[in-house]
């Protein structure tokens, strides 16, 4: 199957599909909420972008790869020979 990965920073629940604001306007979010799997009670492990992310798409705590800062993963010593779930998804086809 195709998968289709967005991850939005700082929307907050202004979103129509989320309970929206009146002043906010987000009819193409809004069908795309609700024909697909929307995780709404998704949290941080860690509240700094870069080191959050390469959580997410290794399956490591920041505790476990050091990463607590905006490093490259090719100089981290555990992220470098970890493989992210896009290798993953590459190696699948």
């Amino acid at each position: 199957p195709n998968v289709l990965f967005i991850i939005c920073d700082d929307l907050n629940d202004y979103i129509g599909a989320l309970g929206g604001h009146p002043q906010v306007k987000t009819p193409n979010l809004d069908r795309l909420f609700a024909s697909s799997v929307s995780f709404t009670q998704a949290h941080s492990n860690i509240p700094i972008c870069a080191p959050s992310r390469a959580s997410l798409f290794t399956g490591l705590h920041a505790h476990t790869s050091r990463n607590f800062g905006v490093d490259n993963w090719d100089e981290n010593a555990v992220l470098k020979n970890n493989s992210p779930m896009m290798d993953h998804f590459r190696e699948q086809g």
